[in-house]
């Protein structure tokens, strides 16, 4: 069958003139297509017609698709035909596909008027007939030969309408959808060009593109509006003098000249079959790169501003590495489609429509041309690994959306969010400056009823600020400061304005005295699911708040999650932080830190990981008391189970943590009762710091509310609500546990006891407590993938594994996963134990396994994600504060002497992590084959007084203190593991991987 080739206007690739009719054409060849003379052409084998033919379209400009489909290729011809080169295709597309503020029509017009055709009976030429196999006669015929060539006239010509009127668009789009003439675009556009006329805005900017070529000669440089596109067309005429090939046709080579063609037909149709595949691919990469390209030529005049700069830097950097990426890949289908027929027909392509896929969406995120979903909400515009960059929009999960510049994902620069319907600060739209998600200056504020207020200077940026506070009542204001991570609330106590003069004169002073230059004591409950923690957060925040008199004003419970039968009430780490300000000077401050129920499942290593994980969540640098809560009622305890959990919490804080630790009997009010549940439950604690007590007012049955039937802002209640209960009971039990609260906090406050959290003794990897970036995914005892962190059946049955994989054995993909927290190098030396796994290729499989794995300490972020097949998943991380990379590579890749070794790689001089052979600091060759299939050992010790690593394999030590000088003077950093493959490929597996502290003097 023959395959129709059309030529793209502007320039004709291939040279093609009448002289080729005949000759081989080779479709996996961009460069060299043309081959040796398949006919011998003489002039009665040539007919030549002089038809007539106009053709022409208009087409609404999508996507690669669409444009593909004006264009008419694809197929085998796109993968080596010219038209798909970088040169020509930038004529036809870049970033500027259509939007939701933007249309691009292509209009194509082809005119035929003379046909040159090659007889099929033509004699063959002599060399031909003696080829006597598949890849001679490609390597000097090819497969097919040009047998028509079509002469006339071409003529593209590109147009983009825009406009910031979204009711303007959607009218255009309505008009112009699906099949319509040139003729009645003109009529619709020119229509609304006219309608907008008579606006002061939102007018729609037509910007056009011509390419042509068989015409007499237009002023293509003129073209400076619609009616001006429109006059390219109007004044379209084919020139005779002029004629350019429009199409040519290429036909099989005929098996009665070659026999070899007619050996092995169903062969034959599979090799062309994966021609065509390839070519497809071919083509998607190309687009990609166009794009990109296109899309890196823009904002790169723009690096000279300063201010744009911190925008753009590391996006142009990202942009440059993924044009690398995809070249490598187009390299590595070309040498593929190169190789012999044998070869194709056995051996898988080195990509697939999945893979390709997801580089397309990576791609398309990263310049912004389709949206990308993020924890937040949706973004539109660039992004860098997802994260949201430069200038865009973002529609977040609450209805809220942000039009403007945003950095690290946080909204950064000129922008203005328009705020939900409905929210409680009756705010509209502000409109200016913003500071990693918070409002700067200058700034407007407009207000639901059109109030409009203007923030000038760092004054009245504080005025606001401190206006948004929630007040409470006379002498408590409150304000929510939650992230992503840790749900923070603040809590404003004007000491000056509370009435309760024993509050003031006792426990204010005393407090105040006793913390002296400490200036903030943190209090840290734990405890099991279900004893009470929370409860209790909720009594001592209305003590400490000196909010007695009304106990109901304040509920904790409120602003955490509502619990499911045997599941923590809170999910994550909470803290609340009260600040006690006299006279307009804050004076000191209490942050009392609530957290996730311990489980007793009865699996001891599982437990250690769930409160390992629990305790890494915790962001304090210093804890100054720990309360264990107890459950202090009988019916509700079972056995051991507060011992089992206290035990597991103090083995990972620590030693100093236990001179800390006080305890809570809940829900109990008999001292007897209260001293037995404290002496069975741990036999260490019997003279710890302890009060025991339930909370009057939740367990008061005037408390309906603890029930969820009334609603109210977060963390407040209506005061004077008609269920209020303040019976004299009350109060009285209320003014008897406030002393007993009070007392009870300036205790431990005088003992000045404290521990550095600095995270747990040991860091364990788990789905739980690490950041899962690019492919890489955990798995769970089956082997599947763990698609989430928290289930929501009984926590007793949660979801947790310490097995991960950074790749499947897949080409071309990569994946990392890093720590979600920072870890902390000082202070002691540090031991990385994990093992891992790669599989071993099949039996005779081509595949040698590639490319290994990297273990990163890096000071960048827990989203960081480096390079394709060599890179490791690692090269190209930036260096920032400091950085190192342990290799374990399985490929042998330029500069390398073996694709088997073990490197600790440093920085490059643009200060990025890099895999290049001449950034290694030491390698070593291990005696065994690391794609063998088994499970390896490895252990890395990092001795931080030196700075240096040292590495061992199955008890095997292979290099020794290794100075690193990108890790000196590194205090914090995320750990974890980066992979990729390339053409070739293996899945690389990580199992109990463990950071532990080591004393200086500890050799195990």
């Amino acid at each position: 069958m023959s395959l129709v080739l059309p030529i793209p206007a502007g320039e004709n690739t291939l040279l093609v003139t009448e002289n080729d009719l005949g000759r081989g054409f080779n479709i996996e060849n961009g460069v060299n297509a043309k081959k040796s003379e398949v006919f011998i052409c003489e002039k009665g084998d040539i007919k030549s017609t002089t038809p007539s033919t106009d053709l022409n379209s208009l087409t609404l400009i999508r996507d690669n698709e669409s444009l593909k489909s004006a264009l008419n290729v694809g197929g085998e011809l796109s993968l080596s035909y010219g038209l798909i080169s970088g040169k020509v295709m930038g004529n036809y597309i870049d970033t500027s596909t259509s939007s939701n503020d933007r249309m691009t029509f292509l209009f194509t017009r082809r005119i035929v008027n003379k046909i040159v055709e090659l007889d099929y009976h033509a004699k063959p030429s002599e060399g031909i007939s003696q080829i006597n196999n598949i890849d001679s006669l490609r390597s000097e015929y090819g497969l097919y030969y040009i047998s028509k060539i079509e002469y006339g006239a071409v003529l593209d010509l590109k147009i983009t309408l825009e406009s910031s009127d979204q009711e303007t668009m959607n009218q255009l789009k309505g008009e112009l959808e699906g099949s319509i003439t040139i003729g009645l675009f003109s009529v619709s556009v020119k229509a609304h060009i006219d309608k907008e006329e008579t606006k002061k805005s939102s007018k729609i900017r037509v910007t056009s593109s011509v390419l042509s070529s068989g015409c007499k000669l237009l002023d293509r440089t003129d073209v400076k509006n619609f009616d001006d596109a429109m006059k390219v067309i109007e004044l379209f005429r084919v020139d005779p003098d002029r004629l350019v090939p429009v199409r040519m046709e290429v036909s099989p080579i005929p098996s009665r000249i070659v026999p070899i063609l007619s050996i092995d037909a169903i062969s034959l149709d599979h090799y062309k079959t994966k021609l065509s595949q390839i070519g497809s691919f071919y083509w998607e990469f190309q687009q990609m790169i166009i794009q990109l390209d296109a899309y890196k030529k823009i904002i790169s005049p723009l690096l000279s501003d300063e201010e744009l700069a911190i925008y753009l830097m590391n996006l142009f950097t990202n942009v440059a590495k993924k044009i690398t990426s995809l070249e490598e890949i187009q390299n590595s289908i070309i040498k593929f489609i190169q190789s012999s027929m044998q070869n194709i027909l056995n051996s898988e392509i080195p990509c697939s429509d999945a893979i390709i896929s997801q580089i397309k969406v990576d791609a398309q995120q990263m310049i912004g041309s389709i949206f990308t979903e993020t924890d937040r909400g949706r973004w539109i515009g660039p992004t860098i690994n997802k994260i949201p960059t430069y200038k865009g929009t973002y529609k977040f999960n609450n209805g809220s959306k942000y039009e403007g510049f945003c950095l690290d994902g946080k909204c950064h620069g000129k922008g203005t969010l328009t705020y939900f319907d409905g929210n409680i600060d009756q705010i509209k739209t502000i409109e200016g400056i913003w500071e990693n998600d918070n409002v700067s200056f200058p700034s407007k504020i407009t207000y639901i009823g059109g109030k409009i207020e203007e923030i000038l200077d760092k004054k009245s940026l504080l005025i606001w600020r401190n206006r948004l506070k929630k007040k409470i009542s006379d002498s408590l204001e409150f304000s929510d400061f939650s992230n992503s991570n840790e749900f923070i609330y603040n809590y404003y106590v004007n000491v000056d304005l509370i009435k309760d003069e024993n509050f003031k004169d006792n426990f204010y002073k005393d407090s105040l005295l006793s913390l002296s230059e400490r200036q903030r004591f943190n209090y840290l409950l734990l405890g099991l699911v279900e004893t009470g923690k929370t409860t209790m957060i909720e009594l001592f925040i209305n003590v400490l708040c000196g909010q007695i008199d009304n106990p109901k004003q304040l509920r904790s419970i409120s602003l955490e999650q509502k619990r499911v039968a045997g599941q923590s009430k809170t999910k994550n780490v909470c803290r609340y932080n009260i600040e006690y300000h006299s006279q307009n000077t804050w004076m000191f401050g209490i942050t009392l830190i609530d957290t996730p129920g311990l489980i007793d499942s009865g699996d001891s290593n599982k437990d250690y990981q769930r409160n390992n994980s629990i305790i890494s969540m915790i962001c304090l640098e210093r804890v100054d008391c720990i309360g264990y809560v107890i459950n202090g009622d009988l019916s509700k305890r079972k056995t051991n189970e507060s011992s089992k959990s206290l035990s597991s919490v103090l083995s990972i804080l620590p030693d100093e943590a236990f001179e800390c630790l006080s305890t809570i009997i809940s829900f109990c009010d008999d001292k007897n009762q209260a001293i037995q549940v404290r002496n069975e439950s741990h036999n260490d604690i019997k003279d710890k710091p302890a009060i025991f007590m339930d909370n009057p007012w939740s367990q008061h049955p005037g408390n309906k509310f603890k029930h969820g039937e009334e609603k109210t802002e977060p963390g407040i209640l209506l005061k004077g609500s008609a269920r209020n209960d303040i019976t004299n009971e009350l109060k009285n039990r209320m003014k008897d546990k406030t002393t007993i609260v009070q007392n009870f906090f300036i205790d431990r406050i005088r003992s000045k006891s404290s521990f550095k959290l600095g995270g747990p003794k040991s860091f364990l990897f788990s789905n739980l407590n690490t950041k899962v970036n690019g492919v890489a995914f955990f798995e769970d005892k089956d082997g599947k993938n763990i698609t989430t962190t928290n289930n929501e059946q009984n926590q007793s049955n949660w979801s947790l594994s310490n097995k991960f994989s950074l790749t499947n054995d897949i080409c071309f993909i990569v994946g990392s996963v890093f720590s979600s927290i920072k870890l902390s190098l000082e202070e002691s030396d540090i031991l990385i134990r994990f093992t891992f796994e790669i599989s071993k290729p099949p039996l005779g499989d081509v595949n040698k396994g590639a490319d290994g794995f990297a273990f990163v300490i890096q000071s960048n972020d827990e989203n960081s994600l480096g390079t394709l097949g060599e890179g490791i998943g690692y090269h190209s991380i930036p260096k920032k504060d400091g950085c190192v990379a342990v290799e374990f590579d399985t490929h042998m890749n330029d500069g390398e002497s073996n694709s088997n070794h073990i490197s600790i790689q440093g920085c490059s001089e643009d200060n990025y992590l890099s895999s290049l052979n001449k950034y290694s600091l030491f390698s070593v060759q291990p005696s065994f084959s690391m794609v063998d299939g088994l499970k390896h050992m490895v252990e890395i010790k990092f001795n931080q007084k030196q700075t240096n690593l040292s590495v061992s394999i199955d008890n095997v030590n292979l290099l020794n203190n290794i100075h690193v000088p990108g890790l000196v003077g590194l205090k914090q950093a995320y750990f974890g593991f980066t992979s990729a493959t390339g053409s070739e490929h293996s899945k690389h597996s990580i199992i109990n991987c463990e950071i532990i502290k080591l004393q200086r003097n500890d050799t195990n």
